[in-house]
């Protein structure tokens, strides 16, 4: 058993107590008896040094939803990105044949009058 704070640690803190030197040494063992009663030192030991880190992150995100939507859309209507650009592809074909043949049939009209 041993008095804490030791010798060695109460020259260091003493200064932090605002006591002046000049003070009695009655006094100065009287401040330290009163210390060393009120003062517990504990030591504690960790079973071990390991530190566990936990990060957050949210759990869906955009891409994740928009993979998911893809592989919905590919499942259940059996198409895919670009099964939807030939159909865009088809519709503008589609509508470029009407207008080349509503322009034909303008220009035939135009030179039977």
């Amino acid at each position: 058993m041993a008095y804490s704070p030791s010798d060695h640690v109460w020259d260091t803190i003493f200064p932090l107590f605002n006591i002046t030197p000049y003070e009695t040494a009655a006094k100065v063992e009287e401040f330290r008896d009163y210390v060393r009663k009120r003062m517990a030192h504990i030591n504690i030991y960790y079973e071990t040094l390991d530190t566990e880190v936990t990060e957050e992150k949210p759990a869906y995100d955009l891409n994740d939803f928009g993979s998911d939507a893809g592989g919905n859309m590919g499942l259940f209507l059996g198409c895919s990105l670009l099964t939807l650009c030939e159909f865009v592809d088809l519709i503008i074909i589609m509508c470029l044949r009407r207008w080349r043949k509503k322009n034909e049939v303008d220009i035939n009209r135009d030179q039977f009058q």
